[in-house]
C-alpha cells in the first residue's frame, strides 16, 4: 500500500461543514443553560489529537469539567500536548471500557459520541449511553451516513435505480442492516427498511430514525429522550448528527421542547429529515461584501446571489449556487474563519 493512501486523523478543525455542526452544538448547550445550570454537568467526548470540541467548550463554558477517552497511546500523548485547560481529564482507555466501568450515573452528562463509522459496535455504545444517562443529560450522536448499498452493489453515487439483477443482493444488504440496527429490545418500524430509504438522499433520515429508536428503547421508564436537532453534511464523507436531552415525564418534555424551539430554534421529531449543512467556500472579501444585506428577509439565496453578481460554482450552476448561498444565509453566524499565519 502506498503511503499516500494511508489514513490518519481527519483534520476536523479545518472542515467547514463540521465546524458549523460543532458551533450549532455550542448554541444548543447555551440554550440549555438558559433552562438549567451546567455546573453539575460532565462533558464526555472523543477528542482526537486536536481536542477541538474541548477547546471550544472551554471557551464557552470555562468551568465545565470534561473527559476524553482515547485508545491510541501515541494520540493520547499528543492530546496531553494539545490540551487546552486543566479541566480536561485525558484517559488512555477504550470508550467501551469507560462506558461500562466509569460512565457517571450520579450526575448529568453531555456526551458527544462523535464516531467516524457506523456499525453494531457504535450503535451498542449509543444504547449503553442511553441506559446510563441521568435526566437533563444531553446526548449527541454523530455517525458516518454513507449508504452501504453503493459499495456492496457496486453502484455509482448518482445512480437512482437498482438494476433488476441486483435486487437479491439489495434484499440481503437491507436484512444485514436491519440485523445490525436491532440492538437490545428495539422494535423498529418495518416500513423504514425499504430500498428507497437506502438511496443516499434518504439514508441519513433512515439512520436518524434508527438511532432514535435505539435510544428510546434503551431508556427505562419514566426516563425518555427528547430529540432536539439533527443535521447531515459532508466534507468528503457524509455524516449525520442527532442531538437530544433526557427527561422524566411528559410535562417536562413539553417544557423542554418549547424552550429549545423558542429560545434557540431547535426542533426535531423522529421521521423528519435531518437539516443539511452545505456551506459555500467564500473569500473574506466576499463575506465582507455580503454583510450589508445580511440577514435577508427570506432565506432563499437570491439576496446573496444578487449582491455578489455571479454564480459561485461557475457557468450553468444557478440551482447549486442558489442552494449554497441559501446555506450561507442560514449559517453565516456559524461560518468558520480559517486563517494562515506566516512567520
Amino acid at each position: 500500500m502506498s503511503y499516500l493512501s494511508e489514513r490518519g486523523h481527519p483534520p476536523y478543525h479545518l472542515r467547514p461543514n463540521k465546524s458549523v455542526d460543532r458551533v450549532l452544538f455550542l448554541d444548543l448547550l447555551r440554550t440549555l443553560e438558559f433552562h438549567s445550570s451546567l455546573d453539575e454537568h460532565l462533558y464526555i467526548g472523543l477528542g482526537g489529537p486536536f481536542l477541538e470540541d474541548f477547546r471550544l467548550l472551554h471557551q464557552a463554558f470555562p468551568e465545565l469539567e470534561m473527559v476524553s477517552t482515547e485508545r491510541d497511546k501515541e494520540t493520547c500523548k499528543r492530546q496531553h500536548f494539545n490540551t487546552c485547560c486543566k479541566n480536561v481529564t485525558l484517559l488512555d482507555v477504550e470508550f467501551t471500557e469507560y462506558l461500562s466501568a466509569l460512565f457517571p450515573t450520579d450526575r448529568p452528562t453531555i456526551t458527544w459520541a462523535d464516531f467516524t463509522d457506523c456499525s453494531e459496535v457504535e450503535l451498542k455504545q449509543v444504547s449503553g449511553i442511553a441506559r446510563r444517562a441521568t435526566p437533563l443529560s444531553v446526548l449527541r450522536v454523530t455517525l458516518m451516513a454513507e449508504s452501504p448499498i453503493y459499495r456492496k452493489l457496486h453502484l455509482r453515487q448518482n445512480q437512482k435505480r437498482i438494476p433488476q439483477n441486483r435486487e437479491s443482493k439489495l434484499a440481503k444488504c437491507i436484512d444485514d442492516f436491519r440485523e445490525m440496527a436491532t440492538i437490545g429490545n428495539v422494535a423498529h418500524d418495518a416500513g423504514i427498511f425499504v430500498s428507497d430509504m437506502f438511496m443516499q438522499p434518504k439514508y441519513p433520515t433512515l439512520l436518524a430514525h434508527v438511532v432514535l429508536g435505539i435510544i428510546a428503547s434503551s431508556c427505562s421508564p419514566p426516563k425518555t429522550f427528547v430529540p432536539l436537532h439533527a443535521v447531515k453534511y459532508s466534507d468528503g464523507t457524509v455524516m449525520m448528527s442527532v442531538t437530544g436531552i433526557f427527561c422524566t415525564d411528559a410535562a417536562e418534555e413539553t417544557k423542554l421542547r418549547e424552550h429549545f424551539e423558542v429560545r434557540g430554534g431547535f426542533s426535531f421529531h423522529a421521521g423528519e429529515e435531518p437539516a443539511p449543512i452545505d456551506i459555500p467556500v467564500l473569500t473574506t472579501k466576499e463575506r465582507l461584501h455580503l454583510e450589508p444585506v445580511m440577514p435577508p428577509a427570506v432565506l432563499t439565496g437570491e439576496t446573496s446571489m444578487k449582491r455578489l453578481g455571479y454564480l459561485i460554482d461557475g457557468d450553468g450552476s444557478r440551482k447549486t449556487s442558489k442552494r449554497k448561498m441559501q446555506q450561507y444565509e442560514k449559517y453565516r453566524l456559524q461560518y468558520p474563519f480559517f486563517g494562515k499565519l506566516i512567520p
